[in-house]
């Protein structure tokens, strides 16, 4: 299933981030309008303004 929704995201012109790590969301008001995250690989900080945010986490028996 995960696959799958990857691959049809993938069609969507969808942005994915993987291996970063979100550090705080960016409030305009009471909507989130973006992330500040940190790159793991290197260690850079990442400002990103967005129109939506999905917030997925894996352990803890995969709960998404």
């Amino acid at each position: 299933m995960l696959h799958t929704l990857y691959g049809r995201a993938l069609g969507y012109n969808c942005s994915f981030f993987i291996e970063y790590f979100v550090l705080d969301l960016i409030y305009e008001g009471n909507e989130v309008k973006g992330v500040i995250c940190v790159n793991i690989a290197d260690g850079t900080i990442h400002r990103i303004k967005c129109n939506a945010v999905v917030i997925a986490t894996g352990g803890l028996g995969r709960a998404y």
